[in-house]
This record gives C-alpha cells, sequence and structure tokens, in this order.
C-alpha cells in the first residue's frame, strides 16, 4: 500500500509541474513578458529579492525556531524555489499588473532551474546529493513544458483557449492527489509537523518573504504589490519535485505540501488587502 501511495504521490508531483508550467508558456509570448521587463533595475530588484534576500530570511526563521534537519530542508527548499504558476492567480485577486507578473514569474522559473542545483547541494545540512539530480527534473518539469507551451502558442492558433480549461483542471487535480497522498502516506509525520514550530516558521516566512519584496517594489519602481507576491508565493512545484525525486525524506515532504497549504492561507488575504487599498 505504501508503495503504491509513493508512486501517486510522485506522479502527481511530475504532473502538477508540468501542467501548471505548459499552461504558462500557452499563456504569454516571449515579447509580451520582455516587454514588462525593459527596467534594468526591476529585474535586479526581483532576482535580489527572490534569490538573495528571500532565501537568506529562511536560514533566519530556521535559526529562530528550531526544527530538525529534515524540516529545516524543505523550508530552504521552498525559499530558493521561486517562479510559481499559482502566482498569476493571487496578482488576479490583487489586482496587480498581470503582464508583469507573468514577467517576474518567467524570469524567476528560468534561474530557479539553474540556482537550485547550484545552491542546495551546497547549503542544505546532511543531504548528499549532485546538481544534476536535482538540474535534471527541474529541465524536465518545469522548463521543458515551458518551452514547448511556448513554441505551441506561436504555432497553432487558439491553442491557449482550448487547452487552458483541462490543463487548469489536471493542474488542480494533480494537487489534490498530491496533498491526499502525502495525508495518508505522511499521518504520523503531519501531526509531528503541526505540533512543532514548523508551521509558525511557514507563516512567518511567508508574511517576511512578501515584506521583503514589497519594499523593493516600492523604493522608486511603484510596483510593490507585484514583486512582493512574486517574493512570496514560493515555486511549490519545483520544491515538490526536488523533495519527493530526490531527498525522499517524509519530514522534508510534509514541510514542503504544508507550506504550499499554509502560504497559501497568508496570501490570499494579504492579496485581497491589496485589491481594497486601490
Amino acid at each position: 500500500m505504501s508503495g503504491t501511495l509513493e508512486t501517486i504521490l510522485n506522479i502527481s508531483a511530475l504532473l502538477f509541474a508540468f501542467s501548471s508550467m505548459l499552461a504558462i508558456g500557452l499563456s504569454y509570448t516571449v515579447d509580451q513578458i520582455l516587454g514588462r521587463l525593459r527596467s534594468p533595475r526591476l529585474v535586479i530588484m526581483g532576482l535580489v529579492g527572490n534569490f538573495v534576500l528571500v532565501p537568506s530570511f529562511a536560514w533566519v526563521v530556521i535559526l529562530l525556531i528550531p526544527m530538525n534537519d529534515a524540516r529545516a530542508t524543505g523550508l530552504f527548499l521552498v525559499a530558493t524555489a521561486a517562479g510559481a504558476p499559482f502566482l498569476i492567480t493571487l496578482a488576479r485577486v490583487a489586482a496587480a499588473d498581470l503582464a508583469l507578473t507573468s514577467g517576474l514569474l518567467i524570469l524567476s522559473l528560468v534561474v530557479t532551474v539553474v540556482y537550485m542545483p547550484l545552491v542546495v547541494p551546497l547549503l542544505v545540512p546532511g543531504v548528499d546529493i549532485s546538481a544534476l539530480s536535482i538540474a535534471l527534473p527541474l529541465l524536465f518539469t518545469m522548463f521543458l513544458p515551458l518551452v514547448i507551451g511556448f513554441v505551441l502558442a506561436g504555432r497553432v492558433a487558439g491553442l491557449n483557449e482550448r487547452l487552458q480549461t483541462p490543463l487548469g483542471g489536471i493542474s488542480t487535480i494533480s494537487l489534490l492527489v498530491l496533498v491526499v497522498a502525502t495525508i495518508l502516506l505522511y499521518g504520523g509525520e503531519i501531526l509531528g509537523v503541526l505540533g512543532s514550530g514548523a508551521v509558525l516558521a511557514v507563516v512567518i516566512f511567508t508574511a517576511g518573504a512578501f515584506g521583503i519584496g514589497y519594499l523593493l517594489g516600492t523604493a522608486g519602481l511603484g510596483v510593490g504589490k507585484e514583486i512582493g507576491l512574486a517574493t512570496a508565493q514560493r515555486n511549490i512545484a519545483a520544491a515538490t519535485v526536488v523533495a519527493t525525486g530526490v531527498i525522499g525524506d517524509p519530514d522534508t515532504i510534509v514541510l514542503v505540501v504544508l507550506a504550499s497549504m499554509f502560504g497559501l492561507a497568508v496570501l490570499f488575504p494579504i492579496a485581497r488587502l491589496l485589491r481594497d487599498r486601490e
């Protein structure tokens, strides 16, 4: 039974990542994305926030709130993975600039595919993994479907409209299956995490990551909500692929899945508040 659940967990994680990235690739052209990223300062702020300040803040949270190495690894995986497909949904709720948000998403995703394989093996405590073992699943489940989406959208008229609904359904169902399989397979570990400071760490991390991006975006750029949401909504699909397919520790997997759930519980009210302030 546990072997079957592990297979379902791994397949659902891959399917969630692949379908989410394919949908993003079909939704926007390269010109649309690059057109909103013409400001070098905006690009630098987005990259510094996502790949320097947010991971650094995660280490501060880990130091302040004690947790075992496997859970700390889960939080760090979340902190190093940016470019989340769900960012578009949050941007709609917040009435943010969707083209700019999509540009930040794609930029962050491309950097994540290079960044995680380099940083995770060096900085995650007690984990002996190679950069290639992280890079390959990210390339095939995140970057490849994105490129396929770009190519198909440019060659097949109306394909985006025909595929968005089924792809959205696949992404949603695979995420639900992932959550259910995780609960069934790691129920004891989940109770252990809920009874520890790990959930508090996730909540503080998510709120702090938004604050970092919001402050960067409002510093003369006027895009606080866009960069704030882009730094706060981490790429759970990428973190899950690495957690399930590379590391495999139950506590790490559980922390990543719970980070998705509790992260959204923090970010949806923030997005609504940003919309109400318009």
